[in-house]
């Protein structure tokens, strides 16, 4: 570790060189899921069926104290995305979780999630809800970080909650007089915040 953080430091002094260029970057704590499953109730054609693909990427900052590792509840605010059976959708969502199971490595957690959904297809714009019940390992990191290749590098500190595990979720829209009813499970992480310096060889 010691000895790959020297080597940035060293190739870090040359960014004031025209074939290097440095970059800042500081990201907060975030939970990313992703994953699949079935829409019904919208307008598909053969050829996409039922099937949809959804991902949300979400700010939490309740991951970012030691102290609360062993909380009984969680908030989030984020961004969010669904495409494949009808027109495809992204908008804006609040998380709020409960952990009724708590343990040294492991957490189970109920979550309600509000959305608000954009339809570009139809300029359109609905309001929906999801309930989704997750199993997650959790561990928490406080440490430095460094990395290069032939066409750049980075260095820096994370600090935080991450985690890894899985979610079912039941979901519910409606736009106009068209509701619509999804079901999906997928994959969920816990990323810690980060504050570093990114570094692009130009040459």
């Amino acid at each position: 570790m010691h000895r790959g953080i020297s080597t940035f430091c060293l190739l870090a002094l040359t960014s004031a060189l025209p074939a290097c260029i440095a970059f800042p970057f500081a990201t907060p704590p975030i939970a990313i899921s992703g994953g699949g499953g079935v829409r019904y109730g919208t307008p598909s054609t053969e050829q996409t069926g039922p099937g949809m693909g959804h991902i949300d990427v979400g700010v939490k900052p309740l991951q970012l104290m030691r102290a609360w590792e062993k909380r009984r509840a969680d908030v989030g605010l984020g961004y969010t995305f669904e495409a494949g059976a009808g027109p495809s959708r992204h908008g804006a969502f609040f998380e709020g979780t409960v952990f009724p199971v708590v343990d040294q490595v492991g957490r189970i957690g109920v979550a309600a999630q509000p959305r608000l959904w954009y339809e570009s297809e139809t300029d359109k714009m609905r309001f929906g809800m999801a309930v989704r019940v997750t199993a997650e390992a959790r561990w928490f990191t406080s440490t430095t970080f460094s990395g290069t290749s032939s066409s750049g590098g980075a260095m820096g500190y994370a600090h935080g909650e991450g985690g890894l595990g899985l979610y079912l979720e039941g979901a519910y829209a409606k736009i106009g007089e068209r509701p619509d009813v999804t079901l999906g499970f997928g994959l969920t992480c816990r990323i810690p915040a980060t504050v570093g310096l990114a570094l692009v060889f130009l040459r």
